[in-house]
């Protein structure tokens, strides 16, 4: 790994280890939050929608928590309303979005007004194992949480 690269890490677990171990607020209890490994260095977080239990994939760098349009149907949305936004290549990209959806994980409800619908199997090579969506930071905001790793097996 190149010094530039090892130092970005280090930035990165340092913001992380800081956010992480800040004092819990009025939010509620500290949720830990179990990560599976998924493909390379991507990591998911079991997550239940509705009435299903399903692999999201953990974005930091995101700005939209997302669902596929699987989901949305299974939960009963009908998309209502849109949202445009850019992915770090630049690419615009533009979402449908749900209203009042609750994602639990690890027991801990974060209920969004809005959640955006797409299809992220379109970004993704057709071999790598489907997701049901994306969670960004966005879905902790103001819930203090621990991102534990699992190891795999």
């Amino acid at each position: 790994m190149r010094a530039c690269g090892r130092w970005r890490v280090v930035a990165a677990l340092v913001c992380v280890v800081g956010w992480a171990c800040s004092p819990p607020n009025d939010a509620g209890p500290v949720a830990e939050l179990p990560l599976d490994p998924y493909v390379g260095r991507l990591v998911t977080l079991t997550t239940v929608v509705g009435n299903d239990t399903l692999p999201f994939l953990l974005d930091t760098g995101g700005g939209e928590t997302l669902i596929t349009p699987s989901v949305a149907g299974r939960i009963g949305c009908a998309p209502s309303g849109r949202s445009v936004g850019f992915r770090m290549s630049g690419e615009r990209v533009e979402f449908d979005l749900c209203n009042d959806v609750t994602l639990s994980l690890a027991g801990h409800a974060f209920p969004h007004a809005d959640i955006a619908v797409f299809d992220i199997a379109s970004l993704l090579p057709a071999d790598w194992p489907p997701l049901a969506g994306v969670i960004a930071l966005k879905t902790f905001a103001g819930s203090p949480i621990t991102l534990i790793w699992r190891t795999p097996n």
